[in-house]
Order: C-alpha cells, then sequence, then structure tokens
C-alpha cells in the first residue's frame, strides 16, 4: 500500500529528475575539472596515474595561477571508473551516471531530516527547496564530485546513532571515509560524529560511551583505510594546503564572506538582490531553530560550520555546488524555527506552513523555468567539432614531447596527451613552449600560423 510520504517522495523525485536530464547535452564547458576526473578515471581502468601527475605538476609549476590539485581526491573518480571501463569517453553517460546521485539523495535527506520534524510537510519542502532549486539542478551538466558527495556525506548522516552496533559502526565508518575520499571536507564529519555521540544524556552515561569500544569502530575504520590509502598513494602528495596558505589574509576572508552572502542568498530566494531585513528575517528563524534543538542536531550544526568555515577561509572563491552539503542543513533550521514559532503560537501555526508551501513553490517553479531555458542555451564548449579539429591535428602533427600553450592546459593534456600550461600575452616572449594555440583575437608576434578555425588558431614559434 502507498502511504502519503511515499506519493510526496514520488512527486519530488520525478520532478527533480525532469530537471536534471533538462539540463544534459552533450559535451563540456571550459571547467577544467571534468578532465582531470576523467583521465584520473581513465588510469584507474588503463594505468597511467604517474604521467597525468607529472603533466598536472608540468601545469602548476609553469603557468600564471596553479589548476586545481595535482590530482583529485579518487572517490568520484573511482565512481566513474566503471562508466569509463563500459562506455568509454561518453559525456552523456558521466552526467546520467552522476545525476542519479542527486535523485538517491532524496529518499536519503527524508531519512535524516524526518525525525525532527512533528509536520512532515516541513520535510517535505526542506528536500524540495534543495533538489529542485535551479543553483542544484543546473550542476547535471558537469562531470563534477559535488552531487556524488552530497550524496554519500548525508547517507553518512543518515546513520549516526549515539549507540550503534559493531556492524553499524563499521558501516559508519566506510561511508564517512568514501565520503572523505570524494571531498576532503568528508573529514569533518568525524568530529561531528564524536560530539553527537558524547553530548547526549540519554541511554549510557557519557563514561560508559567512552569505554564502550562500539563507540570508536567508526573511527577505527576510518583510520584503518585512510592508513591504507596513504599507503598506496604515498608518491602522490596533495597540495591542497599549499593553495590555502598561499594567499589566505584578512582581506581575503571578508571578500569571500561578502561574495558567498550574495552567493547563498540568491539561491536561497531565487531572485538576485534580497533585502538586508530579509536575509535577517531567514537568520532569525534559523537562531531559533538551533536554539531549540541543538542538543539532537549537534552534528548538523558543527559538520555544517565546519564546512562552511573552510569554504569562506579558502583564498579561491568557489561556486554555489561547495555549499550543497550545507544548504540542507541551513534550511532545516530556518524551518525548525518556524515550526517551533507555530507550536508556541498556535494562531502563527497555519501562517507559517502556507509561508513555507509557498516559498517551496516559487524555488520549484524557478527551478523549472530555468532548467527549460538551460535545455534550449548549448553549453558545450571543451568538445565541439572545431575544438576536436584542433585536439587531431595537435595529436597528429606534434610530437608527444612538445608542450602547447593553452588557457585550460588539463583539457588539452586529456584530449591530446600533449604537457600543456598558460601564461598572460604579454610573456609568451619568454616561455620556451614552441606551440601555442590561442583564441582568434590574440596575436603572437614572434610566431606562425600553422592551423586555424574559426575561433582559435594553432601558432608554432619562429625562435
Amino acid at each position: 500500500m502507498i502511504n502519503k510520504n511515499q506519493i510526496w517522495l514520488g512527486g519530488i523525485i520525478l520532478t527533480c529528475a525532469t530537471y536534471l536530464g533538462l539540463g544534459i547535452q552533450e559535451g563540456h564547458d571550459w571547467g577544467g575539472d571534468f578532465a582531470m576526473y576523467i583521465a584520473q578515471a581513465k588510469a584507474l581502468t588503463q594505468g597511467g596515474l604517474r604521467d597525468l601527475y607529472l603533466s598536472n605538476a608540468f601545469a602548476t609549476n609553469n603557468s600564471i595561477h596553479p589548476f586545481g590539485p595535482l590530482l583529485y581526491p579518487f572517490g568520484y573518480p573511482i565512481l566513474l571508473a566503471p562508466i569509463y571501463a563500459i562506455l568509454g569517453l561518453n559525456f552523456i553517460g558521466f552526467k546520467i551516471y552522476t545525476s542519479l546521485f542527486a535523485i538517491l539523495s532524496i529518499p536519503v535527506l527524508f531519512k535524516v531530516f524526518k525525525p525532527f520534524f512533528q509536520n512532515q510537510i516541513f520535510t517535505f519542502c526542506l528536500i524540495a527547496c534543495i533538489v529542485l532549486n535551479a543553483g542544484f539542478t543546473k550542476s547535471s551538466d558537469q562531470i563534477f564530485s559535488d552531487l556524488p558527495y552530497f550524496f554519500f556525506s548525508f547517507l553518512a548522516l543518515s546513520y549516526f546513532k549515539r549507540e550503534h552496533s559493531l556492524s553499524e559502526g563499521i558501516i559508519i565508518g566506510c561511508l564517512i571515509f568514501f565520503s572523505y575520499l570524494i571531498r576532503d571536507v568528508g573529514l569533518f564529519l568525524l568530529p561531528a560524529l564524536l560530539v553527537f555521540q558524547l553530548i547526549s544524556k540519554e541511554g549510557k552515561s557519557r563514561f560508559e560511551r567512552i569505554l564502550d569500544l562500539r563507540t570508536w569502530v567508526p573511527f577505527g575504520v576510518f583510520l584503518s583505510a585512510y592508513l591504507l590509502k596513504f599507503l598506496i598513494l604515498l608518491n602522490y602528495p596533495a597540495n591542497h594546503l599549499n593553495r590555502l596558505t598561499e594567499g589566505l589574509s584578512l582581506g581575503s576572508i571578508f571578500s569571500n564572506l561578502v561574495f558567498y552572502e550574495d552567493l547563498v542568498s540568491s539561491f536561497m530566494f531565487t531572485w538576485d538582490t534580497p533585502s538586508f531585513s530579509l536575509i535577517l528575517f531567514f537568520i532569525g528563524l534559523a537562531i531559533i531553530g538551533v536554539s531549540t534543538c541543538w542538543k539532537e542536531t549537534v552534528h548538523f550544526l558543527l559538520y555544517a560550520l565546519l564546512v562552511a568555515v573552510i569554504i569562506i577561509i579558502w583564498p579561491h572563491k568557489q561556486g554555489e555546488r561547495f555549499w550543497y552539503p550545507v544548504l540542507p542543513i541551513f534550511f532545516f533550521f530556518i524551518l525548525k524555527g518556524v515550526e517551533i514559532i507555530g507550536s508556541k503560537k498556535p494562531k502563527l501555526a497555519f501562517s507559517g506552513v502556507v509561508f513555507i508551501l509557498l516559498w517551496t513553490g516559487i524555488i520549484a517553479v524557478k527551478g523549472g523555468i530555468e532548467s527549460f531555458k538551460r535545455n534550449k542555451i548549448p553549453t558545450n564548449q571543451a568538445y565541439t567539432v572545431e575544438m576536436k579539429d584542433h585536439y587531431n591535428y595537435i595529436t597528429k602533427n606534434i610530437s608527444e614531447n612538445e608542450p602547447v600553450l593553452f588557457f585550460k592546459p588539463r583539457v588539452l593534456r586529456f584530449f591530446t596527451k600533449r604537457n600543456s600550461h598558460f601564461v598572460p600575452v604579454d610573456s609568451y616572449e619568454n616561455t620556451d613552449t614552441r606551440y601555442f594555440l590561442l583564441p582568434r583575437k590574440d596575436e603572437f608576434q614572434s610566431g606562425e600560423i600553422i592551423y586555424s578555425t574559426e575561433r582559435f588558431r594553432l601558432w608554432r614559434s619562429k625562435k
């Protein structure tokens, strides 16, 4: 027998799948992350991981700025590897597969937040505000790790218990580790779990929980998996810490705060410039929500705060997709605040439900409109017919030992197997590189054109 909750979930799943599907197109935009993720998946299935690491080190060391880490965390490439082994280079296949994690997240979000609401309308509105939001569904056209991380991190949270069995502890440890293996911020699930287990006075005493070996099973599983990962990837050191410290300052933090306030507000309200008083109103609702249930939801609060802090202090501004793990928790506390006000002032209860339904409806309708718009706007930039012509020409006519300057080094490396780097126009004369793939507007005075298309020209240095 299908119950009311299943009908609501089914409707959200079908609507979300429609929005996601409308956004999927062949090829990819210029974001170079996709090239690294697929390249790592390919290296996992066919070998060549060391060459990939060295080629990205070449791009980073010889460019005006680094292009991401030398290797990305391996969780997402591991997920992509079987798809690459079966389908080869298939952008549509990768995007559909990645989008499935958004759909799978819907029942997981329901499991995570359902116990904390008396009225389940709030749970469904919370889920819809996230998964039907235009800022979320646009990720279906990108081969990035955000949607898989979103799924696995909330799946881990759904298993959190203050007292768990041995098998449950093993599952929690595995889920936290794999979340961390997709995105480094998954590490913050560990302190969230620890505080959640020890802060409650229900059941066993805090001292008894500390002495109970089952409390520490998830941490033991994580540590064992981490040590195994460390031994396997000993020759591939990460460079995230260097990127954090190279541009960190009070100025960068303040700039990021202003930037992210606008970014998160746009996601929440679906229009560009919500008033400051409206923002304060929603923050006030969230504070009410936190103040009334923080002990039961301390794991949400700590995890969201830690992720938010690392995003804010990171010197390089990131897109709203980096906020996906935080936003459901922020929405939760806002909706919890509305429910609490309604429970204390019954005359406002109905108005609160209407307000949340209206807010959710606006977000969902705007999400649908934006999905239909995106469906009509070509997004492919890196794998057009024109660019494939350049990749083929470079592959056939330029030696594998010759680097090619291009503004997206990881993309060029992926499609041509030639090392690449990028420097500004005024530095072209100072580089030893002989080949330059440049937009048509750029000129290279010391070079000659050897291949030309509508938007790009391939130059060879005369030096």
